[in-house]
């Protein structure tokens, strides 16, 4: 009958060990159980190492990876008014479908045009109007398969609500 009871106290102990073992990890399991008897039982946790002396259990800690920077930059508004064309430049070749860059900025902005004329000629042809304000985003993108090969210039006027234009 005691050793009955001796094999359930162990296997109750065990069975406690693995819980605990599993709930709050094994260094902390072997600190809890380090001062544990077990009458008429062989018991050693398998995180267990035999010294002459009593040594300190090792704790290892792995810090969060740092976060980001307490402070930073307050990124500084561009209230800047700006009417241009920053892509393509002067010179560039395109084809195909070409993207116009720019910017259309101005004061009181009501809308913009797009147009081009052959180099050097003052007959412009009107391309696209859109009334949505453009920073240094796209303009227009221009269908080159619709205009002969040659030399072009573009420009983009903002308009404002008295009808002047930049």
């Amino acid at each position: 009958m005691k050793s009955n009871t001796v094999r359930t106290r162990a296997l109750l102990i065990i069975l406690g060990v693995v819980v605990l073992a599993l709930a709050i990890g094994g260094e902390r399991a072997q600190r809890a159980l380090a001062g544990l008897e077990t009458p008429d039982a062989a018991f050693q946790s398998p995180f267990d190492t035999p010294t002459l002396f009593p040594t300190a259990t090792p704790f290892f800690f792995t810090p969060f990876p740092p976060g980001p920077p307490v402070t930073s930059p307050t990124p500084t508004l561009d209230f800047s008014v700006v009417n241009k064309i920053t892509n393509p430049q002067d010179g560039d070749a395109v084809a195909g479908f070409a993207i116009i860059e720019g910017s259309t900025i101005i004061d009181d902005f009501v809308r913009y045009d797009v147009h081009y004329a052959v180099t050097g000629s003052e007959n412009w042809q009107w391309l696209a109007t859109s009334r949505n304000a453009v920073r240094n985003g796209v303009v227009h993108v221009l269908n080159t398969y619709q205009l002969p090969d040659g030399r072009y210039d573009l420009r983009v006027r903002a308009i404002a609500r008295d009808g002047d234009y930049t």
